[in-house]
């Protein structure tokens, strides 16, 4: 009867230590795949429902970007400039990551003393040479329109 106690007991205690150890918090995605440089490549925007724009993003188009994580929790944004054919840096700040969401601070490195932008994005998908990110809010559509819609982007690792 003893042996049966300590074993239930062993097992409880195996179950409490599995509940603490599994933090809500933990990423739905390995972290370190996120790392690196990922360039736009596909954007979505949809609104109530309807493909407001949807297009592939090559060099020189407006939406071809790069974005860089950091293993430091740091990110920037670079812009392509066609004409020179060259990066230009246009956002840098930090990011945390919580389930599969990243939460990034941006300063706008045109104006270093504006007020830091807080946003959200969802990772929809992540392998190692593909990234997906959605984040809800008013963007401006191809006839430079304000809209509510959730926009898509995809990037592959440069």
């Amino acid at each position: 009867m003893k042996k049966l106690q300590t074993n239930l007991f062993l097992m409880l205690l195996a179950g409490l230590f599995t509940l603490v150890s599994c933090n809500s918090d933990d990423p739905d995605f390995d972290v370190n795949q996120l790392h690196g440089s990922w360039v736009t490549t596909h954007m979505k925007l949809v609104s109530g429902g309807i493909i407001a724009v949807e297009k592939n993003v090559n060099p020189g188009d407006e939406a071809y970007s790069r974005i860089t994580f950091g293993s430091d929790a740091k990110f920037l944004t670079e812009d392509f400039d066609g004409v020179n054919n060259a990066w230009t840096l246009s956002y840098t700040g930090t990011y945390k990551v919580k389930g599969n969401k990243i939460t990034t601070t941006t300063i706008d490195v045109d104006d270093p003393y504006a007020e830091k932008e807080v946003e959200e994005m969802t990772v929809e998908q992540l392998t190692d040479d593909m990234l997906v990110l959605s984040a809800n809010g008013i963007f401006e559509d191809d006839d430079e329109n304000l809209i509510r819609a959730k926009l898509t982007i995809t990037l592959r690792r440069e």
